[in-house]
């Protein structure tokens, strides 16, 4: 593949800060995935600065999320809120004698005790590793609304802050219910929390507490939000741009209208060939902390084409995130820099090896945990456009030709057998 045969692509990527590896990795973008014509993402190439294609392979597919593990954690006990001065409060004493000479003395505060209500132990448990609290709230409580900070600590006296303002509410019943009872955390590994709510907020009454525990080995999540490129008359259906084949994990409608619930549905592809993917509700809360959405819902896209929301009620074009494992694609770096990476091809396919054993080497004589250098990929620029998304269209008149010639030749090949076998022995 030389670099007129580029043109077969229909965009590219300058590959950018690739380092000194003989292997580096690019991470593919939601750009590059709705550019490619394959499912099995082998429109795909690498081509050096004199356009050799370069041997490339698909890194191995993300591992699926398990699911959290489940700890049930002691009920949180009430406390009196303590009257502390402010995280990082500092004591300043000037001294001067006579002007001419001074001493300047300053003293740090530790850093004390948010103004603590609740208390929770969360013992073994916290020890281990805590991404998430769950709380569970009794019918009876009705509707609530507030903001909660959490803080970590080990000894009860120093105290680091885990999250600032995590909303906790239920608004509505039944089918119309509204509810976010799930505080996530940046890992915690700290032996005691403290909950605090904001505003002059008073807790709910909790029924049962639990901890979540994330695997590790869970791959990081990436969001793309998408707008919409249609919609019908009445504002219900709103259709936006197909993904390609990007290994989506969860879709999340981001409501433009405030403090509103609208149940929808998703669909994939156009006309009689559009499938449902996912219904569900979405809704959008006003906070003093700024917009609070429904959140992401499980979804796979197994399918090609536009994505099309249709809701129970008009609404104004909500962006639609779409959550999504990233793909990296190993490339053996055998030629000249500067680099280019082709998406989208009606006529070219890969073949993802070549880059399998050399890795394997490369590993073993480095650290553990070595990874190849992970490349960034600029701004793609047009390259054959959408002319190269196009199959070729098969020739036909060529074909003909040559089943005539095999006929022919087959009969020349039988005629001259005939000819040979009726003449008789010498």
């Amino acid at each position: 593949l030389n670099a007129e045969d580029g043109q077969r692509f229909a965009r590219a990527f300058p590959v950018e800060d690739v380092g000194e590896a003989p292997v580096f990795a690019i991470e593919l973008t939601p750009e590059v995935y709705a550019t490619l014509t394959r499912p099995d993402r082998s429109d795909l190439a690498v081509l050096d600065a004199t356009g050799r294609r370069l041997a490339i392979s698909l890194g191995s597919p993300p591992p699926v999320p398990s699911e959290a593990q489940r700890f049930a954690l002691p009920l949180p006990q009430a406390l009196a809120p303590s009257g502390t001065a402010p995280l990082g409060e500092r004591l300043a004493v000037q001294v001067r004698d006579g002007g001419r000479r001074s001493v300047d003395v300053r003293i740090d505060a530790a850093p004390p005790a948010p103004a603590v209500q609740w208390l929770v132990d969360a013992g073994e448990t916290g020890r281990g590793g805590i991404d998430a609290l769950v709380f569970s709230v009794p019918e009876s409580a009705g509707d609530f609304r507030l903001s909660l900070a959490v803080h970590g600590s080990d000894d009860l006296l120093r105290w680091q802050p885990l999250e600032p303002a995590a909303p906790l509410l239920r608004v509505g019943q039944g089918e119309g219910r509204i509810q976010r009872l799930e505080v996530t955390l940046p890992h915690s590994r700290y032996r005691h929390l403290a909950l605090q709510p904001l505003g002059g907020a008073t807790l709910p009454p909790i029924e049962a507490l639990h901890a979540l525990r994330h695997d590790p080995a869970s791959p990081p999540r990436r969001l793309h939000l998408l707008d919409a490129v249609a919609g019908s008359e009445d504002g219900r259906r709103l259709q936006y741009p197909a993904p390609g084949p990007l290994p989506v994990v969860a879709v999340e409608p981001r409501l433009e209208e405030r403090n509103a619930v609208n149940g929808f549905r998703l669909e994939q592809g156009q006309g009689a060939q559009a499938y449902p993917l996912l219904q569900g509700s979405a809704w959008r809360l006003e906070l003093e902390e700024g917009p609070l959405y429904s959140g992401p819902f499980p979804a796979v896209l197994g399918g090609e084409g536009p994505l099309t929301l249709v809701f129970d009620a008009p609404a104004r074009a909500p962006r639609l995130g779409l959550w999504y494992h990233p793909e990296r694609l190993l490339v053996l770096a055998s030629g000249a820099p500067p680099y280019r990476l082709l998406a989208g091809s009606g006529s070219e396919r890969s073949r993802f090896e070549g880059t399998e054993e050399a890795l394997a080497m490369l590993k073993a004589a480095q650290a553990p945990g070595w990874e190849p250098p992970l490349a960034r990929l600029g701004p793609g620029v047009e390259a054959g456009g959408s002319a190269a998304l196009t199959s070729p269209a098969p020739d036909t008149g060529g074909r003909w030709v040559l089943w005539a010639v095999l006929v022919l030749g087959a009969v020349a090949v039988a005629g001259a057998s005939w000819r040979v076998l009726r003449q008789p022995p010498s």
